[in-house]
């Protein structure tokens, strides 16, 4: 089965965004062409979509199990193994993307400490600062799709602004 112009277009555009928010631009390709195909796919379809070898394959799609947007298993039988995006990858991937941030506040939190009074140590805990606020925010993202999960209505804008209930 070819892929159309359009789609072509979109997992190459999704490679080029993803690339600029830091993954490898032929990881944002499998997870375009994942989100495109909506179906389990072989490491050779993949190879032979886009083009790239397996060893690219391999490092790309244990990048993206890592960012939890894929899921990977061995079917009975086959000597590959088959990809397929998440249904709702946003939860795992917000998780994952807060539990990273919370891991480099505390390292950097404790670094700033060691090294407090020494050179650079106001840098490092300005960057601890950046990855605690860069946790709260995901986590605050993730309460906000449980809540529209559930049904609840959308956040105001001013939720986090004291004498304001949720």
């Amino acid at each position: 089965m070819a892929l159309s112009a359009q789609e072509r277009a979109f997992i190459e555009r999704f490679g080029d965004i993803t690339h600029a928010d830091g993954l490898s631009r032929i990881a944002g390709q499998i997870w375009g062409l994942l989100l495109v195909l909506d179906r389990e796919v072989k490491t050779s379809e993949i190879v032979e979509f886009l083009g790239v070898s397996r060893g690219s394959v391999s490092t790309n799609t244990r990048l993206l199990e890592n960012f939890e947007v894929l899921t990977r298993r061995s079917a009975l039988g086959e000597r590959q193994d088959l990809f397929a995006v998440r249904r709702e990858p946003a939860r795992p991937f917000l998780l994952s993307m807060a539990r990273r941030a919370e891991r480099n506040a505390d390292f950097l939190s404790d670094s700033a400490r060691e090294l407090e009074g020494g050179r650079g140590a106001k840098n490092i805990a300005q960057l601890s600062a950046f990855f605690s606020l860069q946790h709260r925010h995901a986590m605050s993202m993730l309460d906000e799709i449980q809540d529209e999960q559930a049904g609840a209505p959308p956040a105001s804008p001013n939720n986090g602004d004291i004498g304001h209930d949720r």
